[in-house]
């Protein structure tokens, strides 16, 4: 179950959230709590009543979210509130879309103490609220922080590189752009653990598009079985890469990381301001966007 709200909305709304969240968690159920903070210049009133739910809410959710929009002014003098607020919902938007692209996902890729491990549906059968790999990476008590980042490159390089080159360049770009977002400000040093989601076009699945072999090394009654296998490398290529440098970019103390990608469906929207749209978008332009969600146990804070 997640629960999206403001930490300092309507007077008595926060014992009420705290009651729900507290149902629902005495019910079994996994919940995830994504709260906005206030702007600095709303007053140390309203501050001071966001963090007390904020720590109230750590006592009762598995996961505790916050998305500080004052950042996002100190970051950039020209974003106007409304902006700013727009901004943040979208971010409480993508932390629920990235928990359950992750927990849909045909696999995930999971790095624990440096050691590298696929997951696949398999897991999923369990009669749990969420499948081991995820369970050890959600419910450690602490806070959650997400960031979001985009890369892009003209399709034209892959008739050089390659797809799997290209899409593990892509994957690695993404992720420090991810990782370079204002809400997590010197937050990736200080990670316990990190959940990744690539969104990728599905066309690079696609073995009647543009994103191919450019030569076949393999008998004509064989090519498409090499095709396929040829993006199942290029796809999973790239998901070691964005693993590799979320691992880079952690601290030493960050121990469970997971990535998992997600093919982008035609129509979907993509970040705000992006030059080509997921599904392809332009016919000269292959994008990725990567969200990262880092999360920093209680502690550590």
């Amino acid at each position: 179950v997640f629960v999206l709200g403001s930490s300092f909305g309507s007077p008595g709304g926060a014992p009420l959230m705290l009651q729900l969240v507290n149902h629902l968690r005495r019910k079994g159920y996994f919940v995830s709590v994504a709260l906005t903070r206030p702007f600095g210049f709303e007053g140390a009133r309203k501050l001071e009543q966001a963090d007390a739910l904020i720590e109230a809410m750590e006592e009762v959710a598995h996961l505790m979210v916050v998305v500080d929009q004052d950042v996002l002014t100190k970051a950039s003098a020209e974003l106007t509130m409304p902006e700013a607020s727009a901004i943040a919902d979208k971010t409480l938007q993508y932390t629920v879309r990235s928990i359950l692209w992750a927990l849909k996902a045909p696999e995930i890729l999971k790095v624990s103490h440096g050691e590298f491990l696929w997951h696949g549906r398999d897991l999923r059968a369990m009669k749990r609220p969420l499948f081991p790999p995820m369970m050890s990476l959600l419910t450690c008590p602490g806070h959650g922080y997400m960031g979001r980042g985009q890369a892009a490159i003209p399709s034209a390089s892959m008739q050089q590189a390659g797809l799997p080159s290209m899409l593990s360049t892509l994957a690695e770009d993404a992720v420090r752009a991810a990782s370079e977002s204002p809400f997590l400000d010197d937050k990736m040093p200080t990670a316990t653990a990190v959940l990744c989601v690539l969104r990728l076009p599905r066309s690079i699945m696609d073995p009647t598009s543009k994103y191919r072999p450019a030569q076949l090394p393999v008998p004509p009654q064989s090519a498409g079985t090499y095709n396929e296998n040829y993006r199942e490398y290029a796809l999973r290529s790239a998901v070691q890469v964005a693993a590799l440098t979320v691992k880079e970019l952690a601290g030493p103390r960050c121990c469970d990381i997971v990535v998992c990608p997600q093919l982008q469906e035609e129509g979907e929207e993509g970040l705000p301001g992006s030059s080509a749209s997921m599904d392809g978008g332009s016919d000269d332009i292959l994008s990725v966007e990567c969200s990262l969600l880092v999360l920093k146990a209680i502690e550590d804070m």
